[in-house]
């Protein structure tokens, strides 16, 4: 198999993919922001603009991941309003035929909470860890012999 060199560090390597994943900067930074914090949207519900005021607060976010922190605001938004009226209609509604059914909230909620999940993942806003420290233990989930 061939060795290449990096264009970037100079470091030989043989699969680019697995090389240029130790290139990769964070997308946000736990360093306090440099400017002002940009404002929340007008359109978020209270729990977005919660989620805005929190991760602009504490991150320096990068301006091109602005649209995906948005997204994932809105989508806490939307799972707050769907909680809410599940909450004030009830968890089960009858359909036409009077059988229960359950509230089309459930749904939404269910995947709003794991689309915002997913885009706040894309953020990668966890701490990095501290010098010196050891990478986190994988638990094992292999079959039993």
């Amino acid at each position: 198999m061939a060795v290449n060199t990096c264009p970037v560090c100079a470091k030989p390597f043989r699969r680019l993919d697995r090389h240029m994943v130790t290139h990769q900067a964070p997308a946000a930074t736990s360093t306090a922001p440099k400017g002002p914090a940009p404002p929340a949207p007008a359109d978020l519900g209270d729990a977005g603009r919660a989620l805005w005021a929190a991760v602009t607060g504490g991150y320096q976010v990068a301006p091109h991941l602005l649209p995906v922190l948005l997204a994932a605001c809105r989508e806490t938004a939307r799972a707050e309003q769907a909680e809410a009226d599940v909450a004030r209609d009830g968890t089960y509604d009858a359909d036409r035929y009077g059988a229960r059914k359950p509230h089309p909230g459930i749904a939404v909620a269910r995947s709003s909470r794991l689309a915002a999940a997913r885009l706040l993942r894309q953020l990668d806003l966890a701490p990095p860890p501290a010098e010196g420290a050891a990478p986190p233990l994988l638990e094992d989930f292999t079959r039993p012999a």
